[in-house]
């Protein structure tokens, strides 16, 4: 029953740290060179095979993260106009930002940086296995753990 609280919990961390959502923005991109348009990025769908279009410019309405690698721009002549490009395909503005060239890096701002004490903006999951803890030191005599799991009283498969 512990174990399967233990595994409950750590499930529900990763889903806490994995819940990013999408960004609203205001901004514009300026296609450089011809890349996917996807419906879904994470899938990989990408009805009627849309590639942003050299030299045009496209509205910016959200950013799948802040800064992340994806934006969600507006292609007007389709009937789902809203569709996801990789940030590297040409040059972003975003209101209130400074314009990033294709591949480029993003500028270290303070905006979005926790530097606030006692607030958090990322999540970090950290698992012990027994049977490896007791094998980087010399723990002989001094856990319990360690001797009975070298006198082999338990065994690795124990989580």
């Amino acid at each position: 029953m512990k174990m399967k609280g233990i595994l409950l919990g750590l499930l529900f961390l990763v889903a806490i740290a994995a819940n990013v959502q999408a960004v609203k923005v205001e901004g514009t991109f300026n296609a450089v060179k011809s890349c996917p348009a996807y419906h879904s990025f994470n899938k990989g769908t990408n009805p009627g095979d849309i590639h942003t279009v050299p030299g045009k410019t496209y509205e910016i309405v959200e950013e799948n993260k802040p800064d992340g690698p994806w934006a969600l721009v507006l292609v007007p002549e389709l009937s789902s106009a809203r569709r996801w490009v990789a940030k590297e395909c040409g040059v972003v503005t975003i209101a209130n930002r400074q314009e990033k060239q294709p591949g480029s890096q993003p500028a270290t701002a303070t905006i979005g940086n926790c530097n606030t004490a006692n607030t958090y903006d990322s999540y970090v999951l950290a698992l012990s296995w027994q049977a490896g803890f007791c094998e980087h030191f010399n723990y002989s005599g001094n856990k319990p753990e360690c001797d009975k799991l070298n006198t082999g009283q338990i065994s690795v498969t124990n989580f």
